[in-house]
Parts: structure tokens; C-alpha cells; sequence
């Protein structure tokens, strides 16, 4: 972070009041993952971690997984 002092007001006004770019194209697969995920729930959630993720061992945790992480 730079914290920038100056005395031109209409330049400060622009920096600190800057809006988010939107970007259409990130917006469409943000909405698509999303209604992945409605329509299949854990299976769109798990297909995604793999893909973005790298996810190659099971979700599942076993039951003496969660006793030892309780204690």
C-alpha cells in the first residue's frame, strides 16, 4: 500500500472513488459455476475443485477423522 498526499482534490476523488470494471466474460462463468452447483449440488462442487483445485483424494471424511479433530 502507498499512501499518496496531494492537493488536487479531483484526483484523490477519482482514486478512492473508483469502480469495479466489469468484466462480462467473468461475470458468465461466475454465473454458470453457480448454477452448476444449484442444479448438482456436490457433484458440480467436487468436478470444480478437481478442475480448479487440483482435488485428487476423496471429500469424505472418516469418522475417526472428526473424533481425533473434536478432541
Amino acid at each position: 500500500m502507498k499512501i499518496v498526499f496531494s492537493s488536487n482534490t479531483s484526483i484523490r476523488r477519482q482514486l478512492v472513488d473508483r469502480k469495479k470494471t466489469a468484466d462480462l466474460s467473468i461475470d458468465r462463468r461466475v454465473a454458470r459455476i453457480v448454477n452448476d452447483v444449484r442444479r448438482q449440488g456436490d457433484r458440480a462442487l467436487i468436478d470444480y475443485a478437481r478442475r480448479f483445485d487440483g482435488l485428487t483424494e476423496p471429500l469424505e471424511v472418516s469418522a475417526r477423522e472428526i473424533r481425533r479433530g473434536a478432541a
